[in-house]
């Protein structure tokens, strides 16, 4: 921020995370907390802002079940999550919306926004829907976050990635992404890019 007033900057847009519980408690509470202050601080500095809070990246499916090829080998999605809801993005929506902001940006002065995807969807119907894409079935297993991490350390995953799987999952279970602001779609003039579509672009 300091760099920014040096600088004169007129209008800071700021990427955040959506969030439900800001408590010390929360498993996203390292997280949340950076962008509470990095909020604060914007906010606190009298420049125009605007603060897009994200929530998960459609993106992030892939990252944290695997690839088709990993799916086929195991026919199982294997995440702590149990039925909780999520409001996924594809970046490409997000980006196209900032997009609009950037060029319009008088429209959006000293405002929050929260940028979730037009539908909620729970681990276990992304299980269907990508066993619908494959042909194949693929299960959905949820299980409790200590047997979750146990398996995942003999597997030899590394304990750094064990830990960013559970944190995000114990959110999703906890139901932090069910978010369903429609700030996304009115900056877009639409949906978002539907799921099911997503996850067939990315697994057939």
């Amino acid at each position: 921020m300091d760099a920014a007033k040096e600088a004169d900057v007129k209008h800071i847009i700021y990427t955040s995370a959506v969030w439900k519980d800001e408590s010390n408690a929360s498993p996203l509470a390292t997280l949340v907390n950076s962008h509470i202050q990095t909020e604060n601080c914007i906010k606190a500095s009298r420049i125009v802002y605007t603060i897009l809070r994200h929530n998960l990246y459609a993106e992030v499916i892939e990252m944290i079940i695997g690839d088709k090829s990993q799916l086929l080998k195991t026919k199982t999605i294997y995440l702590p999550t149990a039925n909780g809801l999520s409001s996924f993005v594809p970046k490409k929506d997000l980006a196209e919306a900032e997009v609009n902001i950037i060029l319009n940006p008088s429209a959006y002065a000293i405002k929050i926004l929260e940028f979730n995807g037009s539908e909620q969807i729970t681990f276990s119907e992304i299980a269907k829907k990508i066993s619908e894409i494959v042909n194949e079935p693929i299960q959905y297993l949820s299980p409790e976050v200590t047997e979750f991490e146990v398996t995942m350390n003999k597997y030899g995953l590394p304990n750094h990635v064990i830990e960013i799987l559970s944190t995000f999952s114990i959110a999703i279970a906890n139901g932090e992404f069910d978010q369903q602001s429609n700030d996304l779609e009115a900056v877009l003039g639409r949906k978002t890019k539907p799921l099911s579509e997503y996850l067939k672009e990315t697994y057939q």
